[in-house]
C-alpha cells in the first residue's frame, strides 16, 4: 500500500494495488501542469485508488482530459 497527498494536506489518497502501467509524459500540458520537464503517471484499476481525505478540484486541461488538484 502507498499513501500520499498534496503539500497543504487538504487531499490524501491511498493506492492499494500494483500499477498496471507506469510511464513518463513530456507533452506540453504535462510540463506546464507540473512545472517540470516531464510527469510520471501510474495507471491503476479504479478499485486500486481511493481518496481518504478531501475532494479534489477538477481542471479540464484539453478535450477528454481532466486533471485533479487540491483547490
Amino acid at each position: 500500500m502507498m499513501t500520499g497527498g498534496c503539500l497543504c494536506g487538504a487531499i490524501r489518497y491511498e493506492v492499494s494495488q500494483e500499477p498496471m502501467v507506469t510511464s513518463h509524459c513530456h507533452c506540453r500540458q504535462c510540463r506546464r501542469g507540473s512545472g517540470a520537464p516531464f510527469m510520471t503517471w501510474m495507471t491503476l484499476a479504479p478499485d486500486g485508488f481511493d481518496y481518504t481525505l478531501g475532494t479534489p478540484a477538477i481542471y479540464r486541461s484539453s478535450p477528454g482530459i481532466q486533471r485533479t488538484f487540491c483547490g
